[in-house]
C-alpha cells in the first residue's frame, strides 16, 4: 500500500514559492516534496515557478531531474509546460533585438 499523499495547502503553497528559486542546493528537498504532496491541483503554479526560477548553469540538472519527476508523476505536466517554453522563445524571437534586419 501506497502512503497517502498530503494535500495540504499549507504544504502545496511553499512547494509552489520553493520551486520558484530551485537551485542546485535545494532540488533534493523538492524531489522528496514531489514524491510525498499530491500536487494535481498545482500543476499549472508549478510549471510558472518552474520558468520564474533564476536558473544558472550549475541549477540545470537540478531543475531537469525535479521537471522529470513532475512529469513521471502528473499526466498533465508536460502540456502546459512544453507550451509556456514555446511562449518564452516566441517572445524572444519576436523581439526586435533577436531579429536580423
Amino acid at each position: 500500500n501506497k502512503p497517502k499523499l498530503k494535500s495540504d495547502v499549507k504544504r502545496t503553497t511553499a512547494f509552489v514559492k520553493k520551486v520558484k528559486t530551485i537551485s542546485d542546493d535545494n532540488y533534493v528537498a523538492l524531489l522528496k516534496d514531489v514524491d510525498n504532496l499530491n500536487l494535481t491541483r498545482y500543476v499549472s503554479e508549478v510549471v510558472g515557478g518552474i520558468l520564474e526560477a533564476p536558473l544558472k548553469s550549475k541549477d540545470l540538472f537540478g531543475t531537469i531531474v525535479v521537471i522529470s519527476a513532475m512529469n513521471q508523476k502528473y499526466a498533465d505536466f508536460r502540456t502546459p509546460l512544453l507550451e509556456s517554453i514555446e511562449e518564452e522563445f516566441a517572445d524572444l524571437l519576436n523581439n526586435k533585438q533577436f531579429q536580423n534586419t
